[in-house]
């Protein structure tokens, strides 16, 4: 079984973000792999950089971002995105 989905049987009422996100950490450095929580990420527009332009929920082998929502329910539209 995948991280997320271990992390999504936490129960489907009322979910937070915040217990996700650690289960999810949990879940991937019990499977050895190295990741960074809230990362600040520096966004450039045009001359400007912004240092904390963007901050990171998760950042898996400096190789993936991973950004965690939750909600009560994924509308049909939604789920198309995933």
């Amino acid at each position: 079984m995948i991280a997320g989905q271990r992390a999504a049987r936490l129960g489907k009422s009322r979910r937070r973000e915040s217990v996700y996100h650690a289960v999810l950490a949990y879940e991937l450095a019990e499977r050895g792999l190295q990741t960074v929580s809230q990362q600040a990420i520096p966004v450039v527009y045009g001359t400007i950089r912004i240092d904390i332009g963007f901050r990171a929920d998760l950042i898996v082998e400096d190789r993936v971002i991973v950004e965690i929502k939750s909600v009560g329910a994924v509308a049909p539209f939604t789920k198309s995105s995933f």
